[in-house]
């Protein structure tokens, strides 16, 4: 049964208990009663007068203050769209409750708990080299290329080169390729294939000296006494010797091979021959 037949019911019940007890014989408990029926009689008619004059007028009977919503409709339609936007839409409001949620701390701390576990970062390595194989490369490659070659043209080159130039030198680029270099010549040095082989080409070399007199004399005596192993054993010291100075970062031999390197670099940059160079490697 629906709430407003039930209370037409139970206001229609109250009504007829109310006129029922008027006629019997007065007495504590008929009273009683009564007073019952009266006081359900009276709050239930308040009730609908005060529910229905909400939304209509009373039986149809145009009694003033009633149907106040719909006289009102408008303007609680505005205040309603006036609240929204100054109370909960409107950008402090939205900053504020979304802090108070803590929404994107919980967001990131759920990740991180989930990116922790091994098996979920197997899981997402997987399904991005699977993602990343199954790209259409041979499609998007000639149109990747149009689109640098685009913007390079679009740009200056030498002005490309240079800001490249100032960027090694800000991160120490070019110092790094050195120590690097350097570390690998050491390494190749240290090869006794290599020792060996530098000791050959030494006195392969002193031996198509063709000096006289006493140098002559000199160099051929130092062949004499001087094999090949011992002359490689030497030049592996002198050569080690001088890549330790030049990686020593207080060392003047470094600053001077720095240099050289940033200036040569500067000068590659500023050439007209190296930018036609570029665009023609780009257009090939």
């Amino acid at each position: 049964m629906k709430s407003r037949y039930l209370a037409g019911y139970s206001l229609a019940v109250m009504g007829a208990g109310f006129l029922v007890m008027l006629f019997l014989p007065q007495n504590s408990w008929v009273k009683l009663l009564l007073g019952g029926f009266e006081a359900g009689l009276v709050g239930g008619f308040a009730d609908w007068f005060a529910v229905t004059a909400l939304f209509r007028h009373p039986m149809g009977i145009p009694i003033p203050h009633t149907s106040l919503l719909l006289k009102n409709r408008n303007k609680i339609v505005n205040s309603l769209i006036s609240a929204l936007e100054t109370e909960l839409l409107n950008k402090e409001s939205i900053t504020s409750r979304l802090r108070q949620m803590k929404l994107f701390q919980s967001v990131s701390t759920g990740l991180f708990k989930l990116i922790r576990r091994k098996e979920v970062r197997m899981k997402l390595l997987s399904s991005l080299e699977q993602a990343v194989r199954e790209l259409p490369l041979e499609k998007a490659a000639p149109h990747i290329r149009d689109m640098v070659l685009r913007y390079i043209h679009s740009r200056n080159i030498t002005e490309l080169l240079n800001r490249a130039v100032k960027e090694t030198e800000a991160h120490q680029l070019d110092e790094k390729v050195l120590d690097y270099g350097l570390l690998y010549a050491a390494e190749w040095v240290n090869n006794p294939d290599n020792e060996m082989m530098l000791g050959k080409l030494a006195h392969a070399k002193l031996d198509e000296l063709q000096l006289g007199g006493m140098k002559g004399f000199a160099v051929q005596a130092m062949l004499g006494f001087m094999n090949e192993e011992k002359l490689g054993a030497i030049l592996k010291k002198l050569i080690l010797s001088a890549l330790l100075e030049v990686a020593n970062p207080e060392s003047p031999y470094r600053e001077r091979v720095v240099t050289g390197i940033r200036e040569r670099l500067a000068q590659v940059a500023d050439s007209p021959e190296t930018e036609s160079r570029v665009k023609g490697w780009l257009d090939d």
